[in-house]
């Protein structure tokens, strides 16, 4: 039987070494991981410890969700008035001890709702002996990471993907930067995973293709604005987001779904989930692809997507006074489903189901 070759340990370091560069942090700052869904309850179980409490703000992907559970804890998921904007004083206001844990994804994962840096400075300042963790999975779409706070706070942990900005779905590595002491105690707590030949040429070439990566998102941008606007067009609400999804509002979430799934077009279904009903999200692809999505909302019976009055609820894509920060890292998680009548059923990596009352 022939064995998969796996890289070794120099290399592994050589990569810790590549990152610490481009992120101009110290390489015991990085912790990468090969597995995420394998990798974050076991963080969450090392941050929770010796407390109870966990806030995640703004809606929850079931990723958390699913690790928290792994992890025996309880995260208390605070919305704020409007789903497309994240309000700090919301979040701050729902904790209860300065060692309570806060994740944020920034920008989130289902909404694409952002905050910028002063506002997770002002959560750091909550929890003085507690861990804010931002997941940056759509850093490269957004722009503004946590990283210069780790400046002046050691309770700070930021996650990155390696190759969610291109489009790679079939990986789920990525990398940790926070204090050195909390990577000595991640390192400690898991066992050492082997990384495929493949995956590390994988992860080496996502790295040093900047100009790749630069043409991928403008491309990706430049759509996503001609579906908004051929959407419009047709009278189909839609929001775009700080990530490489749209958001689409329908009058019949059911019927549109089914529709969309008879033709082959992923979806993801947000209708279950709290302050969403009858949104869809579609994740902007080839030009092709998202054609594929124009013909069949062309197609489709106008009573499925119609709807009376407009969601006025408002969308911060970016915070006026923040800038900015140059970086070049990032992922992607899809929930890919057939709509039915469940309230919030949705697909995670390695086809595993949870479901999530609201």
């Amino acid at each position: 039987m022939r064995t998969i070759p796996t890289v070794t340990e120099s290399q592994v370091t050589e990569l810790t070494r590549t990152l610490g560069h481009r992120l101009m942090v110290t390489p015991e700052s990085i912790y990468p991981f090969m597995d995420f869904d394998e990798f974050l309850p076991e963080l969450v179980s090392l941050v929770t410890r010796g407390t109870s409490r966990m806030v995640g703000g703004g809606h929850l992907s079931p990723d958390i969700l699913i690790a928290a559970d792994r992890a025996n804890q309880s995260i208390h998921e605070t919305l704020c008035v409007s789903p497309f904007s994240i309000d700090c004083d919301t979040i701050a206001g729902a904790i209860t001890s300065p060692r309570d844990v806060v994740y944020i994804a920034n920008p989130n994962r289902i909404t694409g709702a952002n905050v910028g840096l002063n506002d997770l400075r002002q959560l750091i300042e909550r929890i003085p002996e507690g861990i804010l963790i931002v997941d940056e999975y759509y850093f490269d779409y957004y722009g503004i990471t946590a990283l210069p706070l780790l400046q002046n706070y050691a309770n700070v942990v930021v996650l990155r993907s390696f190759t969610a900005s291109f489009g790679v779905g079939s990986s789920d590595s990525g990398f940790l930067i926070g204090s050195p002491t909390i990577v000595e105690h991640l390192a400690e707590r898991m066992h050492v995973s082997s990384v495929s030949a493949t995956k590390y040429k994988l992860l080496s070439t996502a790295m040093s293709n900047d100009e790749v990566l630069v043409n991928r998102l403008r491309g990706l941008h430049d759509e996503m604005l001609r579906i908004s606007t051929v959407l419009t067009r047709m009278g189909i609400q839609n929001r775009i987001s700080a990530a490489d999804f749209l958001l689409i509002r329908v009058a019949d979430v059911v019927a549109t779904g089914n529709y969309l799934a008879k033709m082959r077009i992923p979806f993801d279904n947000l209708d279950g989930y709290p302050q969403l009903k009858g949104y869809l999200r579609y994740q902007v692809q080839s030009e092709f692809n998202n054609e594929q999505l124009i013909n069949a909302f062309s197609r489709m019976p106008l009573d499925n997507y119609r709807v009376a009055g407009v969601d006025v609820r408002l969308t911060t894509l970016k915070r006026p006074s923040e800038t900015v920060v140059e970086d070049p890292m990032p992922v992607r998680r899809s929930v890919r489903e057939t709509v039915s009548e469940q309230p919030r059923s949705v697909r995670t990596r390695g086809n595993r189901q949870k479901q999530v009352t609201k």
